[in-house]
């Protein structure tokens, strides 16, 4: 049987299907990226928006470092004070002839200060100006800390009470009086509060007592606004940085603690006059590297220094007989910041 002229299937037909369907087989197809470019190039405004949304990280951290206070006394000459006067010292404290124990005390200061723990606490943000390049500014809590093994107390006249700050009637000693302190009464301090509160130390009628070595604590509480520019490059995950910039810090409270009973602790807060600067500026300066957790959330750790741009004590024209330098820190920090409008 014939087929009909309806179900034959022409010839032609077949060859175009054929192409057809191994064109499309060919036929390449676009990726995530490709499709990710063309996007941009296409609706570059909502790109745009998207780069400028993600520029800002707020984020924090905390540190310790090794601080260096920088202070140091000359050495006392033989005339350095006269003869202790009974009005000003007590019968019961051993006396130590001469201006050697002066001297003494001086060069021990020198020989025997160092760092004790100090820490930092900071929140700030960041502003990435491009992939690179960011400058930040924050926050800064410090609390630096010296500390000196000495063996020698130092009992002062009345006329330099009004430069020790925060001294009680029973920390000091009386003649015969119930009237508190008086002009007959000595106060046990070391020869670091005894230099910087009394410009004529070496005219002053103290009465110096050796002692079982103890610790005196120096102890520096400060607020700080820092301002840094930061370099940042890596690849991947793992990035490097440095950073570099100042801070204006203000000096909250300055303690001077004592592990003796013999001697009181001495405090200078904020409000009141005192030997030691109430604010000073800071360089500041920084290199580590971080890691990024995510595209939001990075870590990082750094190597941390500062220098002051002035003394930590006053000028030397207003002490005299000090040796000081601009104090310094060096140290160890982390951080983690968190990206903000991130879409």
């Amino acid at each position: 049987m014939a087929l009909a002229p309806a179900q034959l299937i022409p010839e032609s037909s077949l060859a175009t299907d054929s192409s057809g369907v191994m064109m499309a087989k060919n036929q390449p197809e676009f990726k995530k990226d490709s499709a990710a470019v063309i996007a941009a190039a296409l609706f570059p405004e909502e790109t745009k928006k998207k780069t400028v949304g993600s520029r800002w990280a707020i984020g924090g951290g905390t540190g310790s470092q090794y601080f260096d206070q920088n202070i140091k006394f000359a050495s006392a000459g033989t005339n350095f004070f006269g003869n202790p006067s009974t009005n000003y010292a007590l019968s019961a404290v051993s006396k130590n002839t001469g201006s050697n124990s002066i001297e003494a005390a001086s060069k021990e200061f020198n020989e025997n200060t160092r760092s004790s723990f100090s820490y930092r606490a900071a929140v700030g943000a960041n502003y990435r100006i491009n992939d690179k390049w960011s400058i930040e500014a924050g926050l800064t809590f410090a609390e630096n800390k010296a500390q000196t093994t000495t063996s020698y107390i130092i009992y002062k006249r009345p006329a330099a009470l009004n430069a020790i700050a925060n001294i009680k009637a029973e920390n000091a000693f009386l003649d015969n009086t119930s009237n508190g302190i008086t002009t007959n009464v000595t106060i046990p301090v070391t020869i670091f509060l005894a230099k910087l509160t009394d410009t004529d130390l070496n005219n002053a009628q103290v009465t110096v007592e050796q002692v079982t070595p103890f610790n005196m604590y120096y102890r520096y509480r400060q607020i700080g606004v820092p301002v840094r520019l930061r370099y940042q490059q890596g690849r991947g995950k793992w990035f490097n940085f440095v950073q570099a910039g100042g801070a204006l810090n203000v000096l909250l409270q300055t303690s001077i603690l004592s592990d003796s009973p013999k001697v009181p602790a001495v405090e200078y807060p904020l409000g009141r006059s005192s030997p030691f600067r109430k604010w000073y500026g800071t360089a500041l300066g920084s290199v580590g590297r971080g890691l990024k957790i995510s595209e939001v959330w990075q870590v990082q750790g750094s190597l941390d220094v500062a220098r002051s741009f002035s003394t930590l004590t006053l000028s030397t024209d207003q002490i005299p007989g000090l040796n000081q330098q601009k104090p310094y820190y060096v140290g160890f920090g982390i951080s983690s910041s968190y990206v903000i409008g991130k879409k």
